[in-house]
């Protein structure tokens, strides 16, 4: 199988390889092996680097999607990143807080990426204790939550509302837990979803108007709208 790109970690001692078999890959400079699972897409993987600092790797498949991965282990830690085309590059941002992709749907995309790092705050574990309605206790056992779900919510929201504006686990935290309606597109993004969703009317394309229909969820004035939209659409060839 072709391999399609080739990206040295920032200090030289990894490299990643990226493949049409669907596989990209961290190996061992010095070494020649491989130290970590391979990282799988669902087609060829046109490209993979390492994030400025060196613990993430970032892919490009003609799936679809770009992903960020874990370089230790080769775990994601994204989900995928989504066009409605194959991509073709993917690239961190000097400060490895988002990332840029390209894509053969004529578009290339800005995604802010979660705040990473070796420590999380002790409200990120109460969040997802929350979200799942489960807890796992220090024996490893996963139990019922002390609390119900929607009093730890609250409770963790009016402790993120006295953390720092500019904390940027906080920022990620008041976005996941706001109204998804009318909330920024993005933790990072000043574009709210409401905007983003006039701009894919806008745009006027299949590819648009079903994202547009996606968000739209819900909001009948908006749907009529993106309905509206669709019959004015020219025909595909052959229809």
């Amino acid at each position: 199988m072709s391999v399609n790109s080739i990206q040295f970690s920032p200090d030289g001692k990894l490299f990643v390889t990226a493949c049409d078999d669907r596989f990209a890959r961290i190996w061992q400079t010095e070494t020649g092996m491989s130290v970590a699972q391979p990282m799988e897409h669902g087609n060829s993987i046109r490209f993979a680097q390492f994030s400025p600092d060196g613990k993430r790797i970032v892919t490009a498949s003609w799936d679809g999607t770009a992903r960020v991965w874990d370089a230790k282990t080769g775990t994601p830690l994204s989900d995928p990143l989504k066009h409605s085309n194959s991509v073709n590059f993917a690239e961190f941002s000097p400060n490895g807080e988002r990332i840029v992709t390209a894509s053969n749907d004529k578009t290339a995309r800005i995604w802010d990426l979660v705040p990473s790092g070796e420590a999380w705050p002790e409200w990120l574990t109460r969040l997802a204790e929350a979200i799942a309605g489960q807890h796992l206790s220090d024996r490893g056992i996963v139990e019922l939550p002390n609390k119900e779900s929607a009093e730890l919510i609250r409770e963790i929201k009016d402790q993120l509302s006295r953390e720092p504006v500019d904390d940027k686990w906080a920022i990620w935290g008041r976005w996941f837990l706001g109204d998804r309606s009318t909330r920024t597109i993005t933790p990072f993004s000043k574009l709210t979803v409401p905007e983003y969703i006039r701009n894919c009317i806008e745009e006027h394309t299949r590819e648009s108007l079903y994202e547009a229909e996606q968000l739209s969820a819900g909001n009948a004035q908006l749907l009529e709208q993106i309905v509206a939209a669709r019959k004015s659409l020219p025909s595909k060839p052959g229809q």
